[in-house]
Order: structure tokens, then C-alpha cells, then sequence
């Protein structure tokens, strides 16, 4: 079994949830106003597809070991687990987006500017 998968299958929802939450509870920045901005966004993209990769890959597997439980009071504990990973799936592909947009947009905004012939970054 993937050593990821033993963890989460040991360890009390509860617990699991307070890590899911310090590790993917990340803010997104309000606005792109300088090019840092810009590239801080894009080192968050990359981080967070890899972040969706692995919570999907988890709740896939805990799809699976939740099918083939047979003991009701595992299985119940288990759906739990299942359930905290598929939220933090979505909040992740959720944030992916935001970050998406917000770059189009801006990147938009830039050409537009550049247009009309007043800058842009």
C-alpha cells in the first residue's frame, strides 16, 4: 500500500482534517499589479496542480479501499476520509481556476493596454 494511503487510513479524521487544512488552506493573492505579482502567480499554479494531482490520486485510492470494506464501522470512517479529500480536491481545482482567471485577466488587461498605447507590464 502507498505509505500516503496507510496514513490516512491510520490516522482519526480529525487529525487528517487539521493537516489538509495547514497544508492547502492557501491565500490568494487580490490582485496583479507588478510582475512579481505575475510570476508569484504562476509559481502558485504550478504548486497547486501538483497539489490537485496528489489529493486526486488519494481520494481515488480511498475510493477504492471504501468499496472493498466490509466492516460498517471502518467503512463509515473511511467515507469520512474519502469525503475530507474530495473537499480538498475541489478547493484546490477551485483555487487552480481563481489563479487562472486572475492571470488571464491581467494578461488581458496588458494587451489591451499595450494596444491603446498606454503601457502595460
Amino acid at each position: 500500500m502507498i505509505p500516503e494511503l496507510k496514513h490516512i487510513i491510520e490516522t482519526d479524521a480529525i487529525i487528517l482534517f487539521e493537516e489538509l487544512y495547514q497544508t492547502y488552506n492557501v491565500e490568494v493573492p487580490v490582485q496583479l499589479v507588478t510582475p512579481d505579482d505575475i510570476k508569484k502567480v504562476q509559481e502558485m499554479m504550478g504548486r497547486t496542480k501538483n497539489e490537485y494531482a496528489y489529493l486526486n490520486a488519494m481520494f481515488t485510492g480511498l475510493c477504492i479501499i471504501v468499496k472493498n470494506e466490509n466492516d460498517v464501522k471502518k467503512k463509515k470512517e473511511l467515507i469520512t476520509k474519502r469525503d475530507l479529500y474530495e473537499r480538498y480536491t475541489k478547493e484546490v481545482k477551485f483555487r487552480y481556476d481563481v489563479l487562472s482567471r486572475m492571470l488571464s485577466a491581467k494578461m488581458a488587461e496588458n494587451e489591451e493596454l499595450k494596444m491603446t498605447g498606454t503601457g502595460g507590464l
